[in-house]
């Protein structure tokens, strides 16, 4: 087999500084399966030099079957990702088929209609989309799949016009997909069967649900992936952010008014279930700075409620808690 070289798929005249090293470790570790961890500063290219690799490592052994998965913080560094991969087919002649994703709400042709949607927030918008999709409210949702769940004509008519350009942003995927009448976010995955590269943020990753849906369209076992994470510093906060639930004082003192209006006995848990909130939100702000993010001890909390709420056990503590969930 002839030597693989750079040079065969790199589309730039001319390398950056440190970009021969970034290919030649990252080649390594794609051909090798191994684990690679590149500290680099901005600007020298990483995200080129990585395709790069990827397309080396694909001609020297992994074959054209193997798959790359690019996971990114920010919109924008998406971005770079499908402008590299548009390169790579103007200079080098390289076609390679990239499943592109944003978020659900960002690619949700529902929210130029309807204003709500676009002002809630993430999680309560998934609820409601989970919901007009069961349903069978969601026009764009009803369009995209025929019989068995299959593509509909219109869908293959906006993944044939996806495919054309290779990679495509988000919002290029969503203006064909809404003149089609289809949902963009189901358009994509329907594309992944068929794709080289998946790039989406670190939640195809770190949550397991989504993680093992994307996987099975995408044809590829997580040990078999070459998986690139971006800016991978953030993952720990993003981790921390996208597995934790948040609940204000403010929620707290809506439903403490909910509460009395609709006659709720609720022993006064609402109304001191904000004041610890804001107690405590006090005392780490004087500590530690609004940037700080403070761990509450489940049994120091428990502890305190049954306290002020009188009761006599946590056991109770937790039955009562069932009650009003009830």
């Amino acid at each position: 087999m002839a030597e693989v070289r750079p040079e065969d798929y790199f589309p730039y005249p001319e390398f950056r500084k440190y970009q021969r090293e970034v290919i030649s470790f990252a080649y390594g570790v794609m051909l090798g399966g191994r684990i690679g961890l590149v500290h680099a500063p901005c600007g020298i290219g990483k995200s080129i030099a990585v395709l790069t690799a990827f397309l080396m490592a694909r001609e020297a052994g992994l074959g054209d079957d193997a798959k790359l998965m690019v996971l990114t913080r920010t919109k924008a560094q998406l971005e770079i990702y499908v402008r590299e991969v548009r390169r790579l087919r103007e200079e080098k002649g390289v076609v390679l088929r990239a499943a592109v994703f944003a978020s659900r709400q960002d690619m949700c042709p529902l929210r130029s209609e309807r204003e709500a949607l676009a002002k809630a927030r993430y999680k309560d918008f998934l609820r409601v989309c989970k919901e007009l999709r069961r349903m069978g409210s969601c026009p764009y949702y009803e369009e995209t799949y025929g019989r068995k769940l299959r593509p509909s004509s219109r869908a293959l008519s906006a993944m044939r016009k996806l495919a054309d350009l290779g990679a495509s942003l988000p919002g290029e995927t969503v203006s064909i997909c809404h003149d089609e009448g289809v949902c963009a976010y189901e358009v994509v995955k329907c594309l992944m069967r068929r794709a080289d590269i998946m790039v989406g943020n670190y939640n195809y990753l770190l949550l397991r649900p989504v993680r093992e849906a994307i996987l099975w369209r995408f044809g590829a076992d997580l040990p078999e992936l070459n998986c690139v994470v971006d800016e991978a510093h953030n993952i720990d906060k993003w981790a921390v952010d996208v597995m934790s639930d948040e609940i204000s004082s403010t929620s707290f003192r809506r439903a403490d008014k909910e509460a009395d209006e609709y006659a709720v006995e609720d022993r006064g848990l609402m109304s001191l279930m904000a004041d610890v909130i804001d107690k405590m939100g006090l005392e780490t702000y004087r500590l530690y700075g609004p940037e700080y993010e403070r761990l509450i001890d489940p049994e120091v909390l428990a502890d305190m409620l049954v306290s002020e709420l009188g009761l006599t056990s946590d056991r109770l503590l937790f039955s009562f808690l069932r009650f009003l969930e009830g």
